[in-house]
């Protein structure tokens, strides 16, 4: 059963990036324009996706297979989600030493900061391994 987009009335899917293993919303219905395949996993009721460029995306339209487009690419209110990253963004600026702006009053306690950092860290070193 599809989820709804918490901005917008669009019913979306979550599914898991099959390399970065970040959960993303696709829209639920497959679309012409789609460059997301989804599968289900093998063990579990997880359904996980993978961005098809080139010709595996022209290969999968020829093949009539159904591709989903992400919710980020159609969703009216997309900004809304931003946002919070775009904010957070000014606020690792402000604490490393950047041309962040000032807020007088605001406290923000680097251990969050640090262990958001760190996991993104982390993701990038899995996915980047060095040889």
């Amino acid at each position: 059963m599809p989820a709804q987009c918490r901005s917008c009335p669009a019913p979306v899917m979550w599914a898991t990036h099959v390399d970065t293993r970040s959960a993303n919303p696709l829209d639920a219905e497959p679309s012409p324009e789609g460059n997301c395949e989804v599968r289900k996993g093998l063990h579990s009721a997880t359904l996980y996706y993978r961005m098809l460029t080139g010709e595996d995306l022209e290969r999968a339209r020829a093949d009539g297979k159904r591709l989903y487009l992400s919710h980020f690419a159609t969703c009216p209110n997309v900004r809304r989600h931003r946002i919070k990253g775009e904010a957070y963004a000014r606020e690792i600026l402000r604490l490393s030493g950047g041309a962040g702006p000032k807020r007088s009053g605001v406290v923000i306690s680097s251990a969050p900061l640090q262990t958001y950092l760190t996991g993104w860290r982390e993701l990038y070193h899995a996915a980047h391994p060095r040889g």
